[in-house]
């Protein structure tokens, strides 16, 4: 294992004895920190302009990095915590991951009718200037 994840799992396993409320703290700024180098890298390597509000075409790949760091994190909190996954809401019992699985068809299902509500009012949320509701179909279809 390299330097940086030893030291991490180090942190971890002194943080975890500490009250929650600064656990949560220590967490969010270690996901912080380590995720700033990837923001950069990103931006640098992408040749982006900054402007805010950021463009989706830029958006999306932060929040993308961000969000898929995040497990990644929890995993070696969990393993230097001497933890388990289920400690943290899942679980390997079939009915969790059927109420999962139900609940992501139903929020599926109510995304597209909304979007489909949308399109058949002619207004909306979805509509830009440059480009139509079309535009979004790539990237709706590579997040599901």
């Amino acid at each position: 294992m390299s330097l940086v994840g030893e030291r991490l799992l180090q942190i971890f396993e002194t943080v975890s004895e500490w009250p929650a409320l600064l656990r949560i703290g220590i967490y969010l700024l270690i996901w912080g920190l380590l995720w700033f180098p990837i923001a950069v890298g990103l931006v640098w390597f992408g040749g982006w302009q900054l402007r805010f509000p950021l463009p989706p075409a830029q958006k999306m790949p932060l929040v993308l990095s961000l969000y898929g760091f995040f497990p990644i994190l929890l995993w070696a909190y969990i393993h230097a915590a001497n933890g388990s996954w289920s400690d943290y809401g899942l679980s390997k019992e079939s009915g969790f991951w059927r109420s999962s699985g139900l609940g992501f068809v139903v929020g599926a299902l109510g995304v597209t009718l909304l979007v489909c509500l949308q399109q058949c009012l002619k207004g909306g949320w979805l509509q830009s200037p440059k480009a139509g509701w079309r535009s979004t179909l790539p990237l709706a279809s590579a997040l599901l």
